[in-house]
């Protein structure tokens, strides 16, 4: 196939390139995620009709995934406090609320959340630190608000 044409968020597009990478398909993207971190990196409007338009007139561009242990990511991989509160978020069914479910459940998570010890190794030379959270990425929003990395 050519194109696969994705609707939802960035979680909803984080499955659909596990199954893309590799292939000369390109991805499409009608977002309706509750952050769409991905479409507003790559200018796709977040209205559907805008969306539409990008898909007909839009250029088609190669992009570099990341790759960590077994799966791929567009946006960013990393350990720690963020990924404990978007596992709580979906655990707690908190996802209904949008972004005032992440923002709840980093504040009841955050008052107790304890750093860790990281060993990284970057161009060769390594590195020990105490850290909150730890992320590698491919694009430079984090919860579509901050430039993180």
């Amino acid at each position: 196939m050519e194109m696969v044409i994705a609707v939802g968020g960035d979680g909803t597009i984080h499955s659909v390139i596990q199954e893309l990478a590799g292939s000369k398909a390109a991805l499409g993207v009608i977002p309706s995620g509750t952050f769409n971190v991905w479409a507003r990196e790559t200018g796709i409007l977040l209205d559907i009709a805008g969306a539409r338009d990008v898909l007909i007139h839009g250029t088609l561009r190669r992009i570099d995934l990341g790759h960590a242990q077994d799966r791929y990511f567009l946006l960013m991989a990393g350990i720690g406090f963020g990924g404990t509160v978007t596992y709580s978020v979906k655990k707690d069914k908190l996802k209904r609320l949008g972004p005032l479910g992440y923002v709840l459940t980093g504040v009841r998570l955050g008052l107790g959340f304890d750093s860790f010890r990281a060993d990284i190794t970057i161009d060769g030379h390594l590195r020990t630190t105490n850290a909150l959270q730890i992320v590698v990425g491919n694009t430079q929003l984090y919860g579509s608000l901050l430039k993180f990395t």
